[in-house]
């Protein structure tokens, strides 16, 4: 009989069950009811119809607890989380799981603790795959409140709990090693033998996956433009094709969001738009940003949530990067302009000019002159306090000199000032050279 007609058939037959199921159901007939939704599930499972079985395995399971047959029920639930596993609905497997292990822990059965640790850790496999891992330990640790905890911490499904934990945490491969042994000699029903490889999957892939902050500078100005990118190297994730129980051919990340942490004094000014995907072993992801102001700073951590093929998620938080904004350079510029031809024995006015050409504020400036013998002071002072002056400012003052003999008078100047970090530039000196006439 081909194949189609045969699975016709079986569809026939497992909807007749199904039916019948249905109205036993209906009249309260729960045991009846039980073993008819059971078999109408086995059915369309071997049909691949995992939804239908979904629904059947949930009846049977009500069914049961009607009767108050909660260790029973628990198989049922399992059952259904095992078809929602085949059609990688893990939030709703995660439901049965989480119902199966509160549930069974109301029968007096003597491995009811094993059966409700067992549910709970593949529960958290569902969320661990989802990229919810906290999530996942925050589901064992409430059934860990309910069981011996000597049971609880020698059960091999917690021990696969902590291995993928510790490997992500602490990027500890050996105890991914271990865990991955201990698979390949146990035995599990195909969907959750499925769950549990896909597990391994992730943990491997969150440990080969090789994520770096690169930044074009570590020291920049205030106001400056600073570009990073945060880079990818995808390479090692192929390894996982030779992996003997892995044996997973990977084929490109999908980034569905990111953020970046930065300091204060940083502003992010341009990012990529996101979901991108990533099919080339290495790739880089750009971003730019502007200094505020002066002072440490930090780019990352970058948090972000990525796909692996379309089928699982994972989450990823990167570590930061330092780095230091200074004030630009700060400069002083002195100008002596004479208002008048200046003339032997003849007292004229000259103006004083001090800029800030920078582009950084300075203050605490300090301008002290010293005039030769035949370049007399006649009004004015030689040194000038000016409490700040910001970036392209000047100030002017003007002071009385009287030269004595002509030709070229050399004015010493010494200044010092504070930058807009607090640092004390000068005393330095400069030499000014006035032309007298006669």
């Amino acid at each position: 009989m081909p194949r189609s007609d045969k699975d016709a058939k079986n569809r026939e037959k497992a909807q007749k069950i199904l039916d019948r199921a249905e109205i036993l159901y209906d009249r309260e007939e729960w045991m009846r009811a039980h073993r008819e939704f059971t078999r109408a599930g086995n059915q369309y499972l071997e049909l691949e119809e995992y939804r239908v079985a979904e629904q059947c395995f949930l009846f049977s399971s009500k069914a049961l607890v009607h009767e108050a047959r909660y260790y029973d029920a628990f198989d049922s639930l399992r059952l259904s989380a095992q078809a929602c596993i085949q059609l990688s609905d893990f939030d709703k497997a995660v439901e049965y799981y989480d119902v199966a292990a509160k549930n069974v822990l109301r029968s007096a059965r003597k491995d009811v603790e094993s059966k409700s640790i067992l549910a709970a850790s593949f529960g958290f496999l569902c969320q661990f795959i989802t990229g919810q891992h906290e999530k996942g330990l925050g589901f064992i640790k409430r059934i860990k409140a309910y069981v011996d905890l000597k049971e609880f911490t020698e059960h091999k499904l917690i021990r696969l709990v902590k291995g993928l934990t510790l490997a992500i945490v602490n990027k500890d491969a050996s105890a991914l090693n271990l865990i991955k042994k201990e698979y390949q000699r146990s035995s599990y029903v195909p969907a959750e033998s499925k769950l549990i490889r896909e597990a391994l999957i992730v943990a491997t892939s969150y440990l080969l996956l090789d994520v770096k902050i690169n930044l074009e500078k570590t020291e920049l100005v205030n106001e400056e433009t600073l570009n990073f990118t945060l880079d990818f190297n995808l390479k090692p994730l192929h390894e996982m094709r030779k992996d003997s129980v892995l044996s997973y051919d990977f084929k490109k990340v999908t980034i569905q969001e990111m953020n970046v942490t930065v300091s204060d004094n940083l502003t992010i000014t341009g990012r990529p738009d996101f979901p991108l995907e990533i099919t080339e072993e290495t790739a880089q992801i750009p971003f730019s940003s502007r200094a505020n102001f002066p002072g440490e700073g930090f780019v990352g951590p970058f948090s972000f949530k990525f796909d692996l093929d379309d089928t699982f998620e994972l989450k990823l938080k990167t570590d930061s990067q330092k780095i230091v904004i200074k004030s630009p350079p700060a400069r002083l510029g002195i100008d002596l302009v004479p208002m008048i031809n200046p003339i032997i024995n003849q007292t004229f006015p000259m103006e004083v000019k001090v800029s800030n050409p920078s582009d950084a504020d300075i203050v605490n400036i300090s301008v002290e002159f010293e005039f030769p013998q035949n370049l007399r002071l006649m009004r004015g002072t030689t040194s000038k306090k000016i409490y700040q002056l910001i970036r392209n400012e000047d100030f002017k003052y003007q002071i009385s000199l009287k030269p004595l003999e002509p030709g070229t008078h050399k004015i010493k100047a010494t200044v010092s000032f504070q930058d807009a970090d607090g640092n004390l530039i000068g005393p330095n000196e400069a030499e000014l050279k006035l032309e007298i006439n006669l």
